[in-house]
């Protein structure tokens, strides 16, 4: 599993892979980023994997001005 808060590029690199294990990206509102909003996301992440194991599927958390998390979970490449 690759955890990032570099979205954009790692989609573009996890995207040209026929194999890849677990992209989780973390998109937050610009200005909003602090230890404890790294935290919670994390949480949420690993909550929503349950010690799964998957490929090729990409886990994103989007933290919005209003602090609201939204979850995405899609496969890459499509």
């Amino acid at each position: 599993m690759l955890v990032t808060h570099n979205t954009t590029d790692f989609r573009g690199l996890y995207g040209r892979e026929e194999l890849h294990v677990w992209l989780v990206a973390f998109n937050t509102a610009p200005g909003l980023m602090s230890h404890d909003l790294q935290r919670r996301p994390f949480l949420l992440a690993l909550s929503e994997l349950g010690g799964e194991e998957a490929w090729n599927e990409v886990l994103e958390i989007t933290v919005d001005v209003a602090r609201t998390i939204t979850i995405e979970r899609f496969n890459l490449p499509d």
